[in-house]
């Protein structure tokens, strides 16, 4: 079988990095206990980001930078995503034509590669999906892991405490959910999560550490991070997501997610 552009591939696994369970530096959290009604503030602004949904969709300009042994690699592309697991993603070439395309509705998937004229169709979680896109990759995630939220099964709090140096920002710590726990620092001001630390249940340093920022650049109501930063074994390096532009309005219409295949491309079925 031909293998897809390595763009794409690359893509993918970059995507996939939020969700995969890589080790990363140990840190350490040291808080401090709040009044009950310091709790209550924290957590209304908490529920009030996350009720922002944006429409539960997302169409955007992005950019992708790994950094690894001093190299630094770019992948530019766009991605339209629509609850619960619509999701079109393309890579973007040189002159601004795209490359790959790949668009799926949560159980089937089409990948196009355009260069060399084939195309690659069958259900997700099938060998060939998760050749290139790896199975930690929930699409129902991608949604709300690139605008800032948490997936549907995470969102029950534990706890919340100040943080020990910064009296600005807070931790909220969620229940634990298949084996993992979550830790997020939460800005008490401006009512954002800036931080998402992953960690075993049965303890060790975090699996996961993703940090929000520029939500400046996008209005009240529909505040997302226009910049996320990744670190962790599992990528070998640094990874920074770039939102460069994100489209108003209501988000893509579900004939984006439909794809049609050129009659002359080569198509490979996959069950």
């Amino acid at each position: 079988m031909s293998v897809l552009d390595t763009r794409l591939k690359g893509a993918f696994l970059v995507l996939s990095c939020l969700l995969l369970l890589g080790g990363c530096a140990t840190m350490q959290t040291r808080t401090v206990e709040l009044s009950t009604r310091e709790q209550e503030e924290v957590l209304s602004r908490f529920e009030g980001f996350l009720r922002e949904q944006c429409g539960g969709a997302l169409d955007a300009d992005l950019s992708l930078e790994f950094t690894l042994l001093g190299r630094i690699r770019h992948i530019t592309g766009m991605i339209q995503a629509r609850t619960p697991a619509f999701l079109r993603y393309s890579t973007i070439g040189p002159l601004g034509r795209p490359l790959n395309i790949m668009v799926t509705d949560g159980e089937n998937y089409t990948l196009v590669d355009n260069r060399a004229g084939k195309a690659y169709v069958g259900p997700v979680g099938s060998d060939v999906w998760n050749r290139y896109v790896p199975e930690a990759l929930h699409v129902g995630d991608v949604l709300p892991l690139l605008t800032g939220r948490l997936p549907g099964l995470d969102a029950s709090v534990m706890d919340v405490r100040g943080d020990a140096g910064d009296p600005r920002v807070a931790w909220i710590f969620m229940k634990p959910v298949e084996g993992t726990r979550r830790a997020i620092l939460f800005d008490r001001d401006r009512g954002v999560i800036l931080r998402s630390r992953l960690f075993s249940e049965g303890g060790g340093p975090p699996l996961i550490d993703v940090v929000y920022g520029d939500y400046d650049l996008y209005p009240p109501g529909c505040r997302i991070p226009g910049r996320i930063q990744v670190q962790g074994s599992s990528i070998s390096g640094s990874l920074l997501i770039r939102l460069d532009r994100v489209y108003p309005g209501p988000g893509p219409a579900p004939a984006r997610f439909q794809l049609t295949i050129p009659e002359h491309y080569t198509v490979e079925k996959n069950g």
